[in-house]
């Protein structure tokens, strides 16, 4: 775990200075905004490199949803990094054949992003659908089909 945490870019030089993989350990499990940002930065060069993540994803995943309806849905801020995480997890999962879960999420994002009327990832994950269309289940693809009829970008 400790060697491939090492290996990505973003977390790197925050590792270094925390002097032990505990003090890092605990400060990415207590941290719920670092840990969102520390997120996007693994999946962004997991997916630029095609790396593997060594460990159980879904717990973040949670941990990083219920921060972001906790704290997250009055700030349009954190409403964007959580939306920005979204969308690099759902590359992850597509670039991982994960198909299902991958287009869920995209999915999920386009709703968000259109709700908060964030036209730049609106189109993002328009885009991102448009490239693993073909692996969307028939429910997937209705679903999509809805969504992109509602969509106003300005």
């Amino acid at each position: 775990w400790n060697r491939h945490l090492s290996e990505f870019v973003g977390v790197q030089t925050f590792y270094r200075g925390c002097g032990s993989f505990s003090t890092f350990y605990w400060l990415f499990n207590t941290r719920a905004e670092e840990t969102l940002t520390a997120f996007i930065n693994i999946l962004e060069v997991a997916n630029e490199q095609s790396l593997k993540i060594e460990f159980d994803l879904e717990i973040y995943e949670n941990k990083i949803k219920r921060f972001y309806l906790d704290e997250g849905c009055n700030s349009r801020v954190i409403t964007h990094r959580y939306m920005l995480f979204n969308y690099e997890l759902a590359k992850y999962k597509c670039n991982s054949q994960d198909y299902q879960n991958g287009v869920d999420i995209i999915l999920y994002n386009l709703s968000l992003s259109s709700l908060n009327q964030d036209d730049h990832m609106t189109v993002k994950c328009v885009d991102l659908y448009g490239t693993y269309r073909q692996q969307a289940s028939l429910s997937q693809q209705e679903t999509y089909s809805q969504l992109f009829k509602k969509i106003n970008i300005k």
